[in-house]
């Protein structure tokens, strides 16, 4: 398939996913009236950056948000390349098996929240997203690394709740401000975390060809894990409340 089959597929299937977005999304819940504005544009975020519980959330999206797609959209090619040699071939299979990871946690997010709790979800996959941060970064065998990379991409999937949360926290007519707001941190953390990572793999020095060490790698993704686990540290309080409410 030539780019011009790839460029009129993607075309496509982006008619059809904003066709499906226009037909079944809602702004309101079935007999719910739609909330009236309230003010100038951007009046409302400044109730939302007064919350203390929102600066509870950013801080953990902007690191699991940003390092899930830092390493997936960059990283984890270079990362298979250098120390392991894999060709194309294997290592589409790897990246493959990430974004699988991805695709179910995102799918499963909702469902599970919905019955364990936003919070404990949330904690859980970040808690677990770490732990596989600090596995890769021990440079384990190849096949470690393709159960690895799945459950990588399975327990940062989950995180994805953390943009759905701060919804809970404001009333209806800031729910979209809410959102806007926390997105700016994944983005922002995107963004940062895929240029630190990189600065810190280029300070080692590349064998003669080309590749970078272990070392490189294992100092970039214990530093992300270990900004996640203190993210999730300052979020913790978040966590207690839906523990004592869950039956």
């Amino acid at each position: 398939v030539g780019w011009r089959g790839v460029f009129v597929s993607g075309a496509l299937l982006t008619v059809v996913v904003a066709a499906a977005i226009v037909v079944f999304t809602r702004s309101t819940p079935p007999g719910a009236a739609p909330a009236a504005p309230s003010g100038p544009p951007f009046a409302g975020y400044r109730a939302v950056f007064q919350d203390a519980r929102f600066w509870r959330i950013a801080p953990l999206t902007f690191f699991s948000n940003g390092t899930l797609l830092a390493v997936q959209g960059l990283w984890a090619g270079p990362y298979l390349y250098d120390l392991y040699g894999v060709d194309q071939a294997a290592a589409g299979r790897l990246l493959l098996l990430l974004s699988l990871g991805v695709t179910f946690g995102f799918g499963a997010s909702g469902w599970l929240a919905a019955r364990l709790g936003l919070a404990r979800v949330v904690a859980a996959g970040v808690a677990a997203f770490s732990l596989c941060q600090g596995v890769l970064a021990l440079g384990p065998g190849l096949s470690a690394v393709a159960v690895t990379v799945f459950l990588f991409g399975l327990s940062g999937g989950l995180t994805i709740m953390l943009l759905v949360q701060p919804r809970q926290l404001v009333p209806a007519e800031l729910m979209g401000r809410a959102t806007t707001a926390t997105n700016l941190f994944s983005i922002s953390g995107i963004f940062l975390l895929q240029w630190l990572m990189g600065l810190i793999i280029g300070r080692f020095a590349p064998d003669g060809a080309g590749h970078y060490p272990l070392a490189a790698y294992r100092l970039a993704l214990s530093l992300t894990a270990a900004g996640n686990l203190l993210a999730l540290a300052w979020y913790w309080p978040l966590v207690r409340p839906s523990r004592r409410a869950a039956p």
